[in-house]
């Protein structure tokens, strides 16, 4: 993934230097067509004639077929970067209207996915889904760098805020009994479910992603046993 993500970076930047130069070619030969055009007109003499005009103007051939060379390849670049826009946001419309729905169907009571987490998954659910989508293998974690990537992006700085939000928390006269224990830890891992599959290459995922989260609450356990 840090390999893909340079690669990526590398690209980007080609891309928008080459952006940047095309577009100021291309407004140069606009620029230059009209003040051709310009200077076309202004050497025709009269009595004016078809002729003469197409004459004159066919002194600055070249540069007029480069203009509309150029505009016609930004034309058909911005179709096709449409076209790529188009072709990721079908799949990813699709999944973040499932994402929406899965959690919205969660069941109330004690089986109901706390607000705040609840709220904070669809905030971000396209963003999941361009993390996910990019990778080599669209949708799926392979390995546990990657999983640690998906963790540090989007769930590390807010397991205090989760942990401090849970009902169990509060129940429990904001507490823990003991090391290893959170109270946010089972809404997340409904949610899990959805978004993160074990696959053959990677039956551990869940485990590991288990080791990541309660090591985070953890380490907030500490740091509040401390403050006491």
């Amino acid at each position: 993934m840090p390999y893909n993500s340079r690669i990526k970076r590398l690209n980007l930047l080609i891309r928008g230097v080459g952006k940047v130069i095309y577009i100021k070619i291309t407004v140069l030969f606009v620029a230059l067509s009209i003040v051709c055009f310009f200077l076309a007109f202004q050497s025709i003499n009269l009595p004016v004639n078809i002729t003469s005009i197409f004459e004159d103007i066919n002194k600055y051939g070249n540069i007029f077929t480069i203009t509309i060379a150029l505009i016609t390849v930004g034309l058909i670049l911005n179709q096709i970067k449409l076209a790529v826009i188009a072709n990721k946001l079908t799949p990813q419309l699709k999944w973040t209207e499932k994402f929406e729905i899965f959690l919205k169907d969660e069941k109330p009571s004690s089986q109901k996915i706390s607000s705040m987490i609840q709220n904070y998954f669809l905030k971000n659910a396209e963003g999941i889904f361009d993390f996910l989508y990019a990778s080599e293998r669209p949708m799926k974690i392979s390995n546990k760098t990657e999983l640690i990537s998906f963790f540090n992006q989007f769930l590390k700085t807010k397991v205090r805020e989760f942990e401090l939000d849970s009902d169990g928390y509060h129940q429990n006269n904001r507490t823990y009994k003991s090391l290893g224990t959170s109270y946010s830890f089972t809404d997340i891992q409904k949610i899990l479910r959805f978004v993160l599959k074990s696959t053959n290459n990677y039956q551990t995922l869940e485990s590991d992603f288990s080791r990541l989260y309660i090591s985070e609450v953890d380490k907030m356990n500490e740091e509040l046993n401390k403050q006491q």
